[in-house]
């Protein structure tokens, strides 16, 4: 991909969508971090740590995090009607947790991230990040300032204007999911009779940002059928009132259905395809309806559940069909260091 190996990593193709970068103070509070998530958009953004020159930004404050935050505080309280800031202000006043800042709960979720520096090019980040299983970047200069922030989905969105220009993509994006033995046929999944509380416990234990919703009737077939999909993006709904979080409490059918019409940025249907489809038409909806996951069903009328493609599985076919990629993060790493000969 002769484009990819030409594009370095300060690009503004891949901050967030007022192309400004976003980052939070280590000692800041969680209800802040939070409100910046909100504000900006994001599902993640970097930590700095003034006090730490040689690694000044250690990780990334996320909405994964906040899920292992909130659901460990959810089993005893008693939710405020104002808004979000006032149920993280009831936590700490309840002492639920003993710290209360971004350095306490940022890394809960565990989320891989990959620091790269701003001489490297798009291609090798996307191997590195494909070798580690991390979803994002910090791409640092020499001097340790932060210069951007690249993630799997501005990474899917850049793939997503190139069919046309690169000839090795043209081909990719021309084959099925089954000719590219892409649709991976482990799938986490509820039933729409569970707690959305229960779903995002199980978000939480399994270290994924969202799993499939599946109709109780169809549970035990070996194929059920998907009604929809809850992720860590849904949070976001109790921007607006801390009541939301009531929700938390209903069946993920009902929690689905109030959704939509409380966030806006809420998928109105079932983002699926075939096995049949072209990668990039997959592609394609991936990134229209800014979704991190597309699954995978036998057709669109019977929505029997075969599988999902997700970013991480795309990225790795895209950088696979051109060479092996580093199979080791010592590899990753090393790709990584070694400067680009275009």
């Amino acid at each position: 991909m002769d484009f990819l190996k030409t594009l370095k990593t300060p690009s503004p193709v891949f901050p967030n969508d007022a192309f400004q970068l976003v980052w939070v103070d280590i000692d800041e509070s969680i209800q802040n971090g939070f409100q910046l998530l909100i504000f900006n958009n994001l599902l993640a953004i970097p930590v700095h740590d003034p006090s730490n020159a040689e690694n000044p930004y250690p990780g990334f404050f996320s909405m994964l995090d906040l899920v292992h935050y909130v659901v460990e505080a959810l089993g005893t309280l008693v939710f405020p009607e104002g808004d979000a800031n006032e149920f993280f202000s009831l936590l700490i006043e309840k002492e639920q947790f003993k710290g209360h800042k971004v350095r306490n709960i940022m890394g809960l979720s565990k989320e891989t991230y990959v620091t790269v520096g701003e001489r490297d090019t798009v291609d090798q980040v996307i191997r590195q990040m494909v070798a580690t299983g991390a979803h994002r970047a910090i791409a640092l200069s020499d001097d340790k300032r932060l210069v951007n922030i690249i993630s799997q989905s501005r990474l899917a969105q850049c793939i997503n204007e190139l069919w046309d220009v690169d000839p090795t993509l043209t081909g990719l994006g021309k084959k099925t999911l089954t000719e590219l033995d892409l649709v991976n046929k482990e799938v986490i999944y509820v039933s729409d009779a569970y707690r959305a509380l229960d779903a995002f416990t199980l978000i939480k234990e399994k270290g994924v940002s969202g799993v499939a919703v599946v109709c109780r009737e169809t549970l035990k077939n070996p194929h059920p059928k998907i009604i929809g999909n809850i992720s860590t993006h849904d949070l976001m709904c109790v921007k607006s009132s801390g009541k939301y979080l009531q929700l938390l409490y209903t069946t993920v059918g009902d929690y689905l259905q109030t959704l939509k019409f409380v966030s806006p940025s809420s998928p109105k249907r079932i983002i699926t395809c075939t096995p049949r489809d072209r990668l990039r038409d997959v592609l394609h909806e991936i990134c229209s309806n800014q979704v991190h996951r597309i699954y995978v069903v036998k057709d669109h009328e019977s929505n029997e559940l075969l599988g999902v493609v997700s970013l991480t599985d795309v990225l790795s076919k895209v950088v696979r069909e051109e060479d092996k990629i580093p199979t080791t993060v010592e590899e990753a790493n090393r790709i990584v260091s070694t400067p680009a000969s275009c």
